[in-house]
């Protein structure tokens, strides 16, 4: 039985965002979501049955920044305007990791997520209490929890420890 695999890279919009994040002809509320912040990452993300990579069944993109309002780290989730164009994407060498700005569809949902009491490492967060819209194979709404632990190394290699 083929398991389930999702891939995340880093992507840059080309041509870029224009300085305050705006899109041309975007929706208000997509334009709004992806208001540019200092620091802030796109990631693109697949997920597909490994003996059928080639056919995402579950495609994304996500605005990775900070939310000083709440403290938090905010994973934003959009829509792919045309998802069969970025199939593979992240197999693509990281200069050539680029999405069109037209590719950026309807803002989703969002997840915030927050240090874990204790660690300046590991970060805590779940979908609204609602779930999240979703239109995928009878499914309308997603619940998630996420959480992440950041690690990182040194110089030499070594992994450092908090």
């Amino acid at each position: 039985m083929p398991d389930a695999r999702m891939t995340t890279c880093t992507v840059r919009f080309d041509p870029p965002l224009a300085e305050n994040g705006e899109l041309e002809n975007a929706d208000r509320s997509t334009s709004a979501a992806i208001a540019s912040f200092p620091g802030t990452v796109f990631l693109y993300q697949e997920q597909a049955l490994s003996n059928q990579l080639d056919k995402p069944y579950r495609q994304r993109l996500l605005r990775i920044s900070a939310n000083a309002e709440r403290e938090a780290v905010e994973s934003a989730g959009f829509e792919l305007t045309d998802p069969k164009a970025s199939i593979g994407l992240c197999s693509l060498p990281e200069a050539e990791r680029a999405i069109a700005p037209s590719q950026l569809g309807s803002y989703r949902c969002s997840v915030f997520l927050q240090p874990v009491a204790g660690s300046v490492l590991t970060y805590l967060g779940n979908t609204p209490e609602e779930g999240c819209l979703s239109n995928y194979r009878g499914v309308v709404r997603v619940f998630n929890t996420i959480s992440s632990f950041s690690h990182g190394h040194e110089y030499l290699g070594s992994r450092l420890q908090r």
